[in-house]
């Protein structure tokens, strides 16, 4: 790459980086989470949020009343997401 592009490249990361602040700003004035694309439902976004909250208990029952599963089901489901968010670096 030459020089030219390399500052192009460099300045759009600046930029970037500004505009993420500045959501992250609004986000937390807001008092608003931001859930990321997962590979989960859109119906699971509330007990996705929760865990990156650490809210587990709170994301076991989100999890029963999306799902219609039992209380076990939903905790090893919430348990094993848990583990999965974690590993890719959301929590």
């Amino acid at each position: 790459m030459d020089n030219t592009t390399i500052t192009r490249l460099n300045a759009l990361a600046k930029s970037i980086a500004r505009l993420e602040k500045k959501v992250d700003f609004i986000l937390a004035e807001l008092k608003l989470n931001y859930v990321e694309e997962t590979d989960y439902p859109p119906a699971l976004a509330e007990v996705v949020a929760l865990i990156k909250d650490g809210k587990i208990a709170s994301a076991v029952k989100a999890y029963m009343q999306a799902s219609a599963v039992s209380m076990t089901e939903a905790k090893e489901a919430v348990d094993t997401m848990d583990m999965e968010i974690k590993s890719r670096g959301n929590s």
